[in-house]
């Protein structure tokens, strides 16, 4: 379903973003490094919509931020960290809706889990924040950057639903940006029923949600308007 038209004729090419939420190899690459990964017709989904709404939004000159989960690195002071206390008691149990445990398996080499799938990689000129919680404002630079490009609108996408998406789309409310998500290009480890409760969430108060087709349509038509 296309955008509202009150809200439509609100939003402008010039003040919007497309961010990208994790869209990265821990949760997309299926069989390869991924160890906290979605379902795989969900990730080939993700990755498929994905990269039409990155050319999209790209084709018309759009701003387009990506945001990744990276480990903590090592500062002159000693490790960057912190702990969750349920994310410490979920380690090693069954991840909900999930046919995996949380942690990263015995071996497995995860020095490049955070880095961003090929299908959707960043252009060299487009910024990426690194963060380390769900949300992509908690202690990053993601609002400068934002406010940097005097973003007003911000389309979004990736994973997890109910988790990253979830975390920063309530955060980015409550910095009275517009919010809408890209249904279809986001997707849950936890599974469809806990990705489709985040969207419902989002829609009854924190912003719209639309599909990758009408978001390119969407854009197309506002190009369209500007050059004829």
């Amino acid at each position: 379903m296309p955008l509202p038209v009150d809200v439509a004729s609100e939003v402008e090419l010039r003040t919007s973003v497309l961010l990208t939420v994790d869209m990265n190899h821990r949760h997309l690459d299926i069989g390869g490094i991924g160890y906290h990964t979605l379902p795989k017709d969900r990730a080939d989904l993700v990755l498929a919509r994905g990269a039409v709404a990155l050319q999209a939004a790209r084709d018309a000159r759009m701003p387009v931020v990506h945001i990744t989960t990276l480990a903590d690195p090592t500062t002159p002071w000693g490790p960057r960290g912190g702990k969750s206390p349920f994310l410490a008691w979920q380690t090693g149990k069954p991840v909900p809706g999930a046919g995996f445990v949380r942690g990263v398996p015995p071996g497995r080499d995860v020095s490049r889990a955070g880095e961003i799938m090929p299908q959707v990689a960043p252009l060299p000129h487009e910024p990426i924040v690194a963060k380390k919680r769900y949300s992509g404002f908690y202690m990053t630079d993601l609002e400068m950057v934002l406010r940097g490009f005097g973003i007003e609108t911000i389309f979004l996408m990736g994973v997890n639903t109910n988790n990253c998406c979830l975390h920063t789309t309530f955060d980015a409310q409550a910095r009275d940006f517009r919010v809408v998500i890209l249904e279809d290009a986001c997707g849950s480890m936890n599974g469809q029923d806990y990705h489709e409760a985040a969207i419902k969430q989002i829609e009854a108060a924190l912003g719209w949600s639309l599909s990758v087709a009408d978001f390119r349509s969407f854009v197309r038509q506002r190009v369209a308007a500007v050059v004829g």
